[in-house]
């Protein structure tokens, strides 16, 4: 991995160029960077990515991510070329202290039936300030990587990965419309101790559309931070990488309303995922056994039967 960066009298630039090599084809590589949904699947530091409008070729899309245990949220302008193995993007609306963001992805085949990949950033800030510049690069340095090494590790291990991913989903009619039920369930969070399955909860941090909630399961026990996201206003999604046993990535899950005769249906959907190799050579009952010590350990969804 390789930075650089440069401060004239206006706007520094920043720039920053991370290669890695993934034993797995192009083809898998390009599709797990190109489709959104994969993304929150492999990378810890996101949590949930909207595409907003567009097709394959070009889309803009809105990302959601943990960021040095802060949430935060920007919109995206890509345009992908899966022949090329190449995927640019614009960020739109930039926040302080960034002025503009663009980067690229180059996805190749390399040696050994492995792929090359390249991921390149460009952008400028709106001060001209050595320490944030220095900042910037730190910042973009840490995550990139993660997101990175999460790529490498998830399309190497892709089937043992997703073998290791259980998911549990259920559904209850609910007397309201789609938007008031997940408005009363977007709410509690403000209100600590109204969420189902949970002592306390606790707004610790807020950006559009999203926020980390810390929950406790019992009075003085130990919190469990997640981070909620709201993308549309009849969905709730959320994730947790922290708090968690070493043999599991993630915590994932959805709250999803949709119109039904004389109100709503609202499904709940959460997805564990574990890590293959902590659990080999155990015993379908003994990965069960994990299973049910993380459903457990990281306490009831606290959406699911808000509505019983």
């Amino acid at each position: 991995m390789s930075a650089s960066a440069s401060t004239p009298a206006t706007r520094p630039p920043g720039r920053l160029a991370h290669r890695i090599t993934v034993m797995a084809p192009p083809e898998v590589v390009y599709d797990l960077v190109a489709d959104n949904a994969h993304t929150p699947r492999l990378s810890p530091t996101v949590v949930h990515i909207e595409r907003l409008e567009g097709d394959s070729h070009h889309d803009v899309i809105q990302r959601w991510v943990i960021d040095g245990g802060t949430p935060r949220t920007w919109q995206v302008a890509r345009t992908l070329d899966a022949d090329a193995g190449r995927i640019s993007f614009d960020q739109l609306a930039a926040a302080p202290p960034v002025a503009s963001m663009h980067g690229e992805w180059s996805i190749r085949a390399g040696a050994d039936g492995g792929t090359d990949v390249e991921l390149s950033h460009a952008w400028t800030l709106t001060v001209n300030d050595a320490e944030a510049a220095e900042q910037m690069v730190r910042r973009m340095d840490t995550g990139i990587g993660k997101q990175l090494r999460g790529l490498k590790r998830f399309a190497e291990q892709l089937d043992a990965l997703t073998e290791h991913e259980f998911t549990q989903e259920t559904s209850v009619f609910v007397p309201a419309s789609p938007l008031e039920a997940v408005d009363a369930l977007w709410g509690p969070a403000h209100r600590p101790g109204r969420l189902s399955g949970s002592a306390s909860a606790t707004v610790v941090a807020e950006a559009e559309r999203c926020r980390s909630v810390d929950l406790r399961t019992a009075p003085g026990g130990p919190a469990l931070r997640r981070c909620y996201v709201r993308p549309v206003d009849t969905v709730i999604v959320w994730k947790q990488t922290e708090g968690l046993p070493a043999y599991c990535r993630s915590v994932r899950g959805e709250v999803r309303a949709r119109p039904a005769a004389g109100g709503s249906t609202v499904s709940v959907r959460r997805t564990d995922s574990l890590v293959p190799d902590a659990l080999a050579g155990l015993p379908a009952a003994a990965v069960a056994e994990r299973l049910a010590e993380v459903r457990t350990g990281a306490g009831v969804d606290p959406f699911a039967g808000s509505h019983g």
